[in-house]
């Protein structure tokens, strides 16, 4: 029989609002560790929607872990050209570029840690055991994976929850002014300004990562301690010792392992520790941007790296992989993404680009050291050896003639040609 249709006059009415619901309600996403496979819940800040998975009870959102392919190449492609002296596996057929995304509250004990309510205190992360009582940790509180022998570094975001990234960018604002521009005696801001001045990625970050870098070949093992810093949701460059491990290792190396120690915040805590050296409203533009739950929160760390092969993936059960392409394919997908940011023909790279990218119409501009301020030398691993290259240029005997140019814009027929007759 067909369904009869109530008419309006026929429906319930009610006076006031009833009290019953139609649907159920979500668990609150800082319970998560009491749910139930299969169980839904939300960020009630955010509105961010999670399941905790019944095939392995791991917490997943939708949100987090869709991403477009041309999105993920082309913010690759970004970040190769601004990082010249990064180098890659591009022409190894069973390399694999990998980005993933590892879960912070996992691996803090189901934990979503409110890094407001503790003055931004660092993330230790425990990968080995403990030296004063030899307890291991599980995997899943580990933060760590392997590189390729063909790299010199990786590729890490930390992301923030969206409501709190206005609160992160003011904090940041707050200090770089402040301690930029100081001019007094204030021996504290004297010190942070010494930090400014003498880190040069300082003035760019709001975060500190110390990690570990655990190089092998067949006879022996290194642990290298490196710092990097990197700024909230904007995904940043580390890099390995190559310098140290080129010495350590003259005939090359087979593996690269990656430990993430800690991760800390000297910016936002310093600014949360002296809340009266900066603006006057500080305290009320603060209660503007925060978040309505009054806390910050991590969500993830990602990583972006690449492997020799699909047996150097490592699973810890806290991560979720966001995409997996070999290097081929990477190749020929960044070909495309060049076409749309390039905005001219010079290519400046430290190693030399693939045939697909150095086309006809584009120079290469090799980049063999970075000379800073006080001489300080950095070098890439550049083709060309620049000492050898130096040392024939100032050879004379290497020219007929020497000519000395004098740049004078009043007489710009006047300069010097000598024959070298000596050599």
């Amino acid at each position: 029989m067909p369904t009869k249709v109530i008419s309006s006059q026929e429906r319930p009415t009610y006076e006031e609002k009833p009290d019953i619901r139609y649907a159920t309600t979500f668990l609150d996403h800082k319970y998560r560790d009491y749910s139930v496979e299969g169980e839904a819940m939300m960020d009630k800040t955010t509105g961010e929607i999670f399941m905790k998975r019944p095939i392995d009870g791991r917490i997943v959102s939708y949100e987090q872990n869709k991403k477009y392919l041309h999105d993920l190449v082309l913010e690759l492609r970004v970040l190769l050209n601004n990082n010249s002296d990064f180098e890659y596996p591009s022409e190894n057929y069973s390399a694999y570029f990998l980005q993933t995304h590892y879960d912070l509250a996992t691996i803090n004990d189901e934990q979503a840690v409110d890094l407001y309510g503790t003055g931004f205190a660092p993330l230790v992360i425990r990968n080995n055991p403990d030296p004063e009582t030899g307890a291991v940790d599980s995997p899943l509180r580990h933060l760590e994976f392997n590189l390729s022998n063909r790299t010199n570094g990786f590729f890490v975001r930390m992301n923030s929850r969206d409501t709190d990234k206005a609160i992160i960018e003011y904090f940041t604002n707050q200090y770089n002014k402040t301690i930029d521009n100081y001019v007094g005696s204030s021996q504290v801001i004297l010190d942070q300004k010494d930090f400014m001045d003498g880190i040069p990625l300082w003035r760019d970050s709001n975060i500190q990562v110390d990690y570990t870098v655990i190089v092998s070949d067949a006879f022996d093992t290194k642990t290298y301690e490196k710092v990097g810093y990197i700024r909230y949701n904007e995904t940043s460059a580390l890099y390995l010792p190559t310098a140290a491990m080129a010495t350590d290792f003259p005939y090359g190396w087979n593996s690269v392992k990656i430990q993430i120690n800690q991760i800390s915040y000297p910016k936002i805590q310093f600014v949360l520790q002296h809340p009266t050296l900066w603006d006057t409203d500080f305290e009320v533009e603060t209660y503007k941007l925060i978040a309505p739950d009054r806390q910050i929160i991590n969500q993830y760390f990602t990583v972006m790296s690449f492997v020799n092969k699909m047996g150097d993936v490592e699973l810890l059960g806290n991560e979720q992989i966001v995409a997996l392409l070999d290097g081929p394919y990477l190749r020929r997908y960044m070909s495309k993404m060049s076409s749309m940011i390039d905005c001219s023909s010079v290519i400046l790279r430290a190693t030399k680009p693939d045939d697909d990218e150095w086309k006809p119409n584009s120079l290469w501009l090799e980049t063999i050291r970075n000379v800073s301020e006080g001489g300080q030398l950095t070098w890439f691993d550049s083709h060309t050896d620049i000492r050898r290259m130096e040392e024939y240029l100032s050879n004379t005997g290497h020219y007929k003639y020497a000519a000395i140019l004098v740049r004078d814009p009043d007489d710009v027929d006047n300069y010097l040609l000598d024959e070298n007759i000596d050599g």
